[in-house]
Order: C-alpha cells, then structure tokens, then sequence
C-alpha cells in the first residue's frame, strides 16, 4: 500500500496565518477558546510523521503499518465528506483547505510542551500537554485512553489550574495522606514495603520545564486515595513520597506557572 501524506501542511505559510488569525482572536477575548477535536489517525494523516504526532491512546498503537495507512485514509475520507478537510489540485502540485483552527492548531502544537501530564486509571491511560505558543497564550492537548484529542487556547489563570487538578482526580477537599517515606530502586523493584501505593484511583506523572533552561524542570508523580492525596519526587536511585493535601498541589501549580 502507497504511503499517503498531507502536503506539508504543518509548517506552511498557510498554517502560519490562521495561527495568527486564531491567536489574535483569542487575545481580544475572554476566558478559554475551544478550537478542535481530532483521533489520533487524523492527527497522523494531517501532519505525516507519527514522531510527532505522540503520545497516542491505546488503539493507534497496537494497528499494523497497513492497518495504521488504511485508518489515516479512511479518516481524511470522512473529513472531506464533512467539509473539514478537501486536497485540490494534481498530485504533483497537491494543495488543501481546511478550516483556520484546524490549521492553526497543527501549526502551534509543534512547540514543545511546557508541561505534560501522563493519568492512569481504571479507564486507561491519559494525557494532558500544555505548550506555551505566546506571551499569555497557551494551547491545550487533552487525550483520552481512547485516542482522541481536543485542543484550546488557554491562559495560565485559577480556572485552569482547577480543570488540571480536577482532571488529575484530586478532590476539591483533599488531605494530605499518611505517608512519609523514600524507597530505593531495590525495594521498587521488589514491590516490598509499598502497601500505600495499593488501591490509588489516579497516578499522575507531571513532568514541569522552566522557561529559557530544558534542564531546569522538575518531575513528581500525584497519588489520590480515598479523598488524600500524596506526591512522589524521583531521585536518581529512589523516589521520595510525602502527604500533599491539595492547598500543596495547588501552590506548587502556582510556583511553576509564577515562572513563565
């Protein structure tokens, strides 16, 4: 099977205009934006390269190289019916149109995110991507176990930082739970002594950059149990636990998002 891809549409000129168009009207607006929503086979056939398409939900993966080229087909079929998406011209000289915040979001979530947050749950794997793509202008990337993704332009204010804690699973009246302890890649390994790691209904991984300096983040993984909540701080051989009700989840969102 012939390998289908979009004519570069994430980089181009075209792209870069309706990003303008849609950030600008943002900027003249109050609260969020809601821009789209998109399956990971979409995403794919969009931008052409699955490197750069991650993190995927659970099906997308698990498909074969063929299966994965019928599945990008069939999902541009479906957008073409649906006006959302049309390929005008000859092969040679293929060109496309599709609507300003389609494009915009497949030119600006080519920007490294900022903050990215990996959920697990009964319901499977999620993730949460934050990417600063302007002063006071932020896009938003939600994915669901099932591989579909919705995106919107956001700012750094108390309305967000409460969608992320409540998408975490952290009750509004959360305590800080029992638990104060560092356990080493041994006892990791063996699974001994980690009783209250059982039963947790949401494990986060946040792995938070700073701005100017890759190297200056910082990762901790959020456990809620029963109503509390605990954080966990990798080290290079261990990871240290401690209780953090959610007045620390919420301050430590706060520290971050004071550096940008």
């Amino acid at each position: 099977m012939s390998t289908f891809t979009t004519p570069g549409i994430v980089g181009s000129d075209e792209a870069a205009a309706a990003a303008e168009r849609v950030l600008t009207a943002f900027e003249q607006q109050e609260g969020h934006a809601q821009l789209v929503g998109m399956t990971d086979e979409e995403l794919v056939a969009y931008v052409g390269d699955p490197q750069q398409c991650q993190p995927f939900g659970e099906w997308y993966p698990t498909l074969t190289d063929e299966q994965k080229q019928f599945a990008q087909t069939v999902a541009l079929r479906v957008l073409t019916t649906r006006d959302q998406f049309a390929l005008v011209g000859t092969e040679a000289e293929a060109g496309y149109v599709l609507p300003d915040t389609t494009s915009a979001v497949l030119h600006l979530r080519r920007t490294e995110p900022a903050l990215t947050a990996h959920r697990q749950t009964s319901d499977g794997p999620a993730w949460w991507l934050l990417r600063h793509v302007r002063d006071g202008s932020w896009l938003r990337e939600l994915t669901t176990p099932q591989g579909y993704r919705t995106f919107a332009l956001c700012r750094l204010d108390d309305s967000l930082r409460d969608e992320f804690h409540t998408w975490m699973h952290v009750p509004q009246d959360a305590v800080a739970a029992d638990v104060d302890t560092t356990v080493d890649a041994a006892a990791l390994s063996s699974g001994q002594g980690l009783d209250f790691l059982e039963g947790n209904t949401s494990v986060t991984t946040v792995a938070e950059a700073a701005p100017g300096d890759a190297s200056d983040g910082r990762v901790r993984v959020v456990h809620v149990l029963d109503g509390a909540t605990f954080t966990g701080v990798p080290a290079q051989d261990s990871i240290t636990y401690a209780g953090t009700g959610r007045a620390e989840l919420l301050a430590a969102w706060d520290a971050w998002a004071g550096r940008w």
